[in-house]
């Protein structure tokens, strides 16, 4: 009996990593199978494996849009980790349950998760991911209206990320500033900025930065009432998004982003056949949440989704 335990949690193990490879390589039904395999393979295993299927069932949430799935998988992982020692992989679960909370607006509660994430993270030496909790940590502050805060946080990520040498983790830095920097009173700041960014984007060769990057940079041109410098960035933007398939984050605004740029160069209909085509996209997004209550506030919460859903500012 011990033996074929140990064969289970072995194949458990090895179905997890191909979740893993299958989200990665978007065939999500082939991951849902592995994912099913490998939670009965592990369903008495030692509570490091179910913790590692776990780890990956939020991962596949993640993939599908299911936020509260997110959550609940994470949390689960989190509690396995610590229940059998594994304080490491328990402070990188935590700082991902932590970011969870912004995906929904609720921005104070994944500030707090992410400061002590932040601790977790830095008692363990778990530097990259500790760098990676600031930055999400300064992203809740500029959403929460505390755009001084958050560029106080991005400093440090900033700090870590060149110690670890870590250059993606400097171009989601970069993104976050200039978000941060965009929130100040006067956008002339972020505008200084935003070539930089872009560039520090496309040399990494992240389609997602990329797609988010040139979306704050169009924002940060339309704020300063250049419609004409915003379209080309925003059009680029969303071209990338449709390329991608779609982004686990901010997706809605590389809409609205675009949607205002036409508007503010005079196409007003193009402007509201974008708005719509990414507010069907935003409901599609939301019925893969099925917790009813974090689906409102998905909804609700987070700002542009709100705006995307309730607003007709194109006539």
């Amino acid at each position: 009996a011990a033996g074929r335990a140990s064969d289970d949690a072995v194949l458990a193990l090895a179905r997890s990593w191909q979740v893993a490879a299958f989200v990665s390589a978007g065939r999500i039904p082939e991951a849902k199978a592995a994912l099913r395999e490998a939670e009965a393979l592990a369903s008495v295993a030692e509570p490091s494996t179910r913790a590692f299927v776990a780890a990956r069932r939020a991962e596949l949430a993640g993939a599908i849009g299911d936020l509260a799935e997110r959550r609940d998988a994470f949390a689960d992982a989190v509690r396995l980790y610590r229940e059998s020692g594994d304080v490491r992989r328990a402070a990188g679960a935590a700082a991902n349950l932590a970011d969870v909370h912004n995906r929904v607006g609720a921005y104070a509660d994944a500030a707090d998760a992410l400061r002590a994430a932040v601790e977790d993270c830095r008692r363990v030496g778990l530097r990259g991911r500790e760098g990676w909790a600031l930055c999400n940590l300064g992203y809740a502050q500029t959403m929460a209206g505390q755009p001084g805060d958050a560029l106080s946080t991005l400093a440090e990520a900033e700090r870590v990320a060149r110690t670890v040498r870590d250059q993606r983790l400097l171009g989601g830095v970069r993104l976050y500033r200039l978000r941060a920097l965009l929130a100040l009173p006067d956008p002339a700041a972020a505008l200084r900025e935003t070539d930089s960014a872009v560039a520090e984007a496309e040399r990494l060769g992240v389609p997602v930065l990329l797609v988010l990057t040139l979306s704050v940079a169009a924002r940060c041109r339309l704020a300063l009432g250049d419609g004409p410098g915003a379209l080309p960035l925003s059009e680029r933007a969303l071209a990338l998004r449709d390329q991608l398939g779609g982004l686990e984050e901010d997706e809605a605004e590389v809409y609205l982003t675009h949607a205002r740029a036409l508007a503010a160069n005079g196409r007003v209909d193009e402007a509201r056949r974008v708005q719509q085509t990414g507010r069907d996209r935003l409901w599609a997004i939301a019925g893969h949440i099925a917790d009813l209550g974090w689906r409102a506030r998905f909804l609700r919460d987070v700002p542009t989704h709100r705006m995307l859903v309730e607003s007709d500012e194109f006539g």
